[in-house]
This record gives C-alpha cells, sequence and structure tokens, in this order.
C-alpha cells in the first residue's frame, strides 16, 4: 500500500517537541463513541501507529539537525491524535496519546535510511 499524508501541527510545550494530527475519522454520534478502544480499533484499521512512528522519525531527525546535544528522552513529549467529531470541552474523548520508544524510532530511522 501507500502511505501519503504530512504533519499537521508540530510544536513546542513546555520543553518539549509535539506532533500533533488531526483525524475527521467517523466513530459515531456521541462522543463515547471516540472512547480509547473505539479510537484504537481505528488507529489500527488505518495504519496510523506507522505513520506516527514515520513522523517521529523525521521529528527526531530535524530536532537533532537543529539543536546541539539532541536528547529524544528529554525532548520529545510525543504524538497526539485528535480525532476532532470527538473531541469535548472537559474530557479526554477524542485524544489519542502515544510516545515511540526512543529504541523503535532508532531502529526504524536506520532501517528507513538502508543501513
Amino acid at each position: 500500500g501507500i502511505m501519503t499524508g504530512k504533519i499537521d501541527l508540530f510544536f513546542r510545550y513546555n520543553g518539549k517537541y509535539y506532533i500533533l494530527d488531526w483525524k475527521s475519522n467517523y466513530l459515531g454520534e456521541t462522543a463515547e463513541d471516540y472512547s480509547k478502544e473505539n479510537m484504537q480499533e481505528a488507529m489500527n484499521e488505518n495504519n496510523y501507529h506507522l505513520q506516527y512512528h514515520i513522523y517521529s522519525v523525521a521529528a527526531n531527525k530535524y530536532l537533532a539537525n537543529r539543536i546541539p546535544d539532541w536528547d529524544y528522552d528529554q525532548g520529545f513529549g510525543g504524538v497526539i491524535y485528535l480525532f476532532v467529531r470527538g473531541v469535548r470541552n472537559g474530557s479526554d474523548t477524542g485524544m489519542y496519546l502515544a510516545r515511540p520508544d526512543k529504541d523503535h524510532i532508532e531502529k526504524l530511522s536506520q532501517l528507513l535510511s538502508g543501513k
């Protein structure tokens, strides 16, 4: 298959860098339809885990080239996938958070660079 996409927002908050991606997937009519379990299923069905791992590799490479003594563990906060139809004020519905392990990012980076 082919994966397309781009990072919707790359930002720094409280000294850490984050990737944010907006998702418009329809999981149901109510905020409860955007539970962690339902979002996990959507993440699996759409290969979003692979997507955010590749985004994390790109962010890590970018930051390592621009910040002296860059440390992934100290400086990378993770990825945030916002399923916009389920986001509600005062609730965590519609918010999927992850932070790939440094070792996974380094191994994936090597694979993608042909090493």
